[in-house]
């Protein structure tokens, strides 16, 4: 059972090629899946880590520009972890898990 009190947060780290999608259009992207006005204080809460000065720039300007009040903390990017195995591809292994065989 998952208590929320690891101080972590549960994320997604993106790879991505700066020739083929720009950071500000990959946030843009990211902000249209979920509900970033939603005030929350565990680990599933709206969080954007940048890695330079450039990317806070963007993601400060994204933010200013969404329509309602972002709950969305900007924080610089940390030391990654990986979740547990059992965590990886999750909705995959659960598909897996419930398709006939």
């Amino acid at each position: 059972m998952c208590a929320g009190r690891t101080g972590h947060s549960e994320a997604l780290k993106i790879d991505f090629d700066p020739t083929k999608i720009s950071y500000g259009d990959l946030l843009a992207y990211f902000f249209r899946l979920h509900d970033y006005t939603r005030p929350c204080k565990d680990q599933y809460a709206s969080k954007v880590f940048y890695q330079s000065d450039a990317q806070r720039r963007t993601a400060s300007s994204v933010l200013a520009k969404l329509p309602g009040r972002p709950a969305t903390d900007l924080r610089p990017a940390a030391a990654w972890h990986d979740a547990e195995e059992y965590h990886q591809c999750y909705h995959e292994k659960m598909r897996a898990r419930t398709q006939p065989h």
